[in-house]
């Protein structure tokens, strides 16, 4: 069972505060594990799954090229690889046992049409931002060319596949461990005519387990997966099986208690009420509150001096008091583990000034601006039981080192994405 956490959970990466899963401390081994999640999933297409349950089903139905490792390097998964000594091509090997769950074989070129997908626009599949370093594919992506002929893809035999870039980029081999790197069969895919992965008889897997039941059926919303015997990784898979289930998180914490369930994902919320319960908890990072300043046009802000006052106000160690428990204050710019293009940053930490520096920041602001436009400033938030204390603590931070009236307005997140996009903030 503990296996099946870390393979269930391991796309809960993201960025930083809330969820957590629990589980009974069993082996597992032969037993149908019942996993509740939120929403039912509407789609196991791995280039489309958005919601945290199709993710979590997706990365158990299929195996990609490559994984992460827990430092979030890209390690061998479905195939070994090698990398040419000017970075610009990836040749993989698949390893041997390799099958899709209706018996065929599993061939490089399955993992050739799974990237012509991504890089087709009709797809829609938000992976493709990070294949564009792949010789042919920006072309695609525009639609001036067929995805089919993309120069940089080639399958030259049933188990190498070449990526042929015009650029090094050591994002393409992230990409490759996600939704990017999982195959889709040619002659499957057009056996589904435009319904791949939207019901159980239109998908196949060559993953750990495979799919014998999906009800979306609001009374009755379920997946079952079982053990997919036909898989590489066959011999690792410790349960027979998973059933999920989906309904609202309320009791949800009583449902694992009374083991009317084995695991759940659980909001950060009921965090506190899992471990008063004696749950074994995994605590994921998966949201990250960031302070956005407009820098333009005619916002107080776009003063740099105001931006170093404000920014300075802020101590991380007296916001960490008032965050509930299942959040955690900011420790430096960058979230834990981050990585962009492959590279993994490390931050020197907050900005530190004293008060006395933010002060005469804030009075340096208040001679070059118009006069009158520092008596408040509106913070424009979307509504979350764990942003709301911070925001308190932080509007009567500023108006105790500043004098500053903060307005604080909660919104939507289509309403607070159009103020961003427009600067209107």
């Amino acid at each position: 069972m503990k296996g099946f956490l870390k393979s269930c959970l391991c796309l809960l990466l993201a960025f930083a505060l809330l969820p957590l899963a629990a589980c009974r401390m069993e082996d597992g081994r032969g037993y149908l594990i019942y996993y509740e999640d939120d929403a039912v999933p509407v789609t196991l297409d791995p280039l489309l799954a958005a919601s945290h349950s199709e993710r979590t089903v997706v990365q158990n139905l299929f195996e990609p090229l490559l994984t992460l490792n827990d430092e979030g390097e890209p390690q061998p998964g479905a195939a070994d690889y090698t990398r040419s000594a000017d970075g610009l091509t990836l040749t993989f090997t698949l390893k041997p046992g390799g099958g899709w769950s209706d018996g065929e074989a599993l061939t490089a070129d399955d993992y050739k049409f799974a990237l012509e997908r991504a890089l087709d626009p009709a797809t829609k599949a938000p992976c493709a931002a990070g294949l564009t370093a792949i010789a042919g594919a920006p072309a695609a992506l525009a639609g001036k060319a067929a995805p089919a002929a993309v120069t940089g893809l080639a399958a030259p035999d049933d188990q190498t596949l070449i990526i042929r870039c015009t650029a090094a980029d050591d994002g393409l081999p992230v990409a490759l461990a996600g939704a990017a790197g999982m195959p889709c069969r040619r002659d499957f895919f057009a056996h589904c005519g435009g319904f791949y992965g939207m019901e159980k008889d239109h998908v196949i897997s060559n993953g750990p387990f495979r799919l014998t039941r999906w009800s979306q059926d609001p009374t009755d919303s379920q997946v079952r997966l079982v053990k997919n015997e036909h898989a590489r990784l066959a011999g690792e898979v410790v349960p027979a099986g998973v059933h999920m289930t989906f309904d609202s998180t309320t009791e949800r914490v009583d449902r694992v208690t009374t083991e009317q369930i084995d695991c759940a994902t659980l909001p950060g919320e009921l965090f506190s009420a899992a471990r008063a319960a004696g749950l074994h908890t995994l605590q994921c990072y998966s949201d990250c509150y960031t302070l956005l300043m407009n820098p333009e046009g005619e916002a107080p802000t776009a003063n740099a001096a105001l931006r170093q006052a404000l920014a300075g106000a802020v101590a991380a160690d007296l916001a960490g008091q008032v965050l509930p428990d299942y959040c955690e204050a900011a420790t430096s710019l960058m979230t834990p583990g981050r990585q962009t293009g492959g590279q993994r940053y490390q931050s020197a930490g907050l900005p530190a000034a004293s008060e006395a520096q933010n002060r005469a920041a804030f009075e340096s602001a208040r001679s070059e601006l118009p006069e009158g436009s520092l008596d408040s400033l509106t913070l424009l938030y979307v509504e979350s039981q764990a942003v709301r204390p911070a925001l308190d603590w932080l509007a009567q931070c500023w108006q105790k080192q500043f004098g500053l009236y903060v307005t604080l307005t909660p919104v939507t997140v289509d309403q607070l994405t159009a103020a961003v996009k427009g600067r209107t903030f």
